[in-house]
């Protein structure tokens, strides 16, 4: 049993989640911020110990590092400079600083890397890496940036590559979007209703993380997600909801159309990629982590949709 990790990107979305997690499960949890006022971010504890320097600083105490593993939530979606020093430069400075006492680093990557134009229905650990935008490739380069600056150091290395996370306080209002349809009962599939959502509960991907950092035998790349039919998706909101939902399918090429219309009008109800996302076929294969350490999806979209629902949207 481990008795203290390093977390950076602590006051994020993700990173909350899993300071939470393993304070629940009395692990300290040393933790880098760069303002004071982030801690009021979390709940008072005896387990946090905290460090007030930014993962970009090239002076971060030594001691940060002295943890069973340090595991790196922090990231940028938006803009090409917060992407590409957030992404890209904080995961090689963090190791170039701290690579003389880090035992395992876990680093928090995306199933956006793969190719999901391709023809193939399942993405598994070895499907080919295929970055569409800004974004997914920084995410691709940091990947291998960490397994090389690991192998040179000797340095444990997981790397997980979840789905599209969701929660109360994530930042991503497209699933919130979604749940507003739903609601509104403007919902509508596109073709028909088994098309795949990779969706994962914030905590089922902390779970993840603790058992990453528990078991020794953790160490590689690991797809995660709590893939579903669209069907069955709208089947978990409508009942958090309470209502009943006609279904109704929309053709595609009336979808595209709509959508371009829509467009000249500045209005975001539908777009191409929600079009992509509503007719997605692939299912990501979890079945190395369930194998190698005995990982279950515990807490499901059903909790994460509920308590987004009771944040009120």
């Amino acid at each position: 049993m481990i008795n203290i990790v390093s977390i950076v990107g602590a006051s994020g979305f993700i990173g909350r989640e899993v300071v939470d997690y393993f304070i629940e499960n009395k692990i300290i949890v040393k933790i880098l911020i760069d303002s004071q006022s982030k801690l009021l971010n979390f709940k008072k504890s005896d387990y946090i110990i905290c460090y007030e320097k930014s993962p970009c600083d090239e002076d971060i105490p030594i001691e940060f590092f002295e943890s069973d593993a340090l595991i790196n939530c922090f990231g940028s979606i938006n803009g090409i400079s917060s992407i590409y020093r957030n992404n890209i430069l904080v995961p090689q400075n963090l190791i170039n600083q701290g690579f003389k006492k880090i035992k395992k680093i876990i680093q928090i990557s995306s199933v956006s890397v793969y190719d999901f134009e391709d023809n193939l229905d399942i993405i598994d650990e070895n499907s080919k890496i295929s970055p569409q935008n800004i974004y997914e490739l920084s995410k691709a380069i940091s990947e291998t940036i960490i397994l090389n600056l690991t192998e040179k150091h000797n340095i444990k290395c997981v790397i997980l590559r979840p789905s599209n996370v969701v929660g109360a306080n994530m930042k991503n209002n497209s699933f919130r979007q979604l749940i507003n349809l739903v609601k509104k009962g403007i919902f509508f599939y596109v073709h028909k209703d088994d098309y795949i959502s990779n969706y994962l509960n914030v905590k089922d991907l902390a779970n993840a993380i603790f058992k990453c950092s528990i078991l020794s035998n953790a160490n590689g790349i690991y797809n995660l997600s709590d893939d579903c039919t669209y069907k069955k998706l709208i089947g978990i909101i409508t009942k958090s909801l309470k209502i009943k939902l006609r279904k109704k399918i929309l053709p595609i090429n009336i979808a595209y159309l709509i959508c371009a219309i829509l467009k000249l009008f500045r209005i975001n109800l539908l777009t191409k990629s929600r079009i992509k996302n509503l007719t997605n076929k692939k299912r990501i294969n979890i079945r190395k982590i369930k194998k190698e350490i005995g990982y279950e999806i515990v807490y499901g979209l059903e909790d994460a949709v509920s308590k987004i629902i009771k944040s009120n949207l």
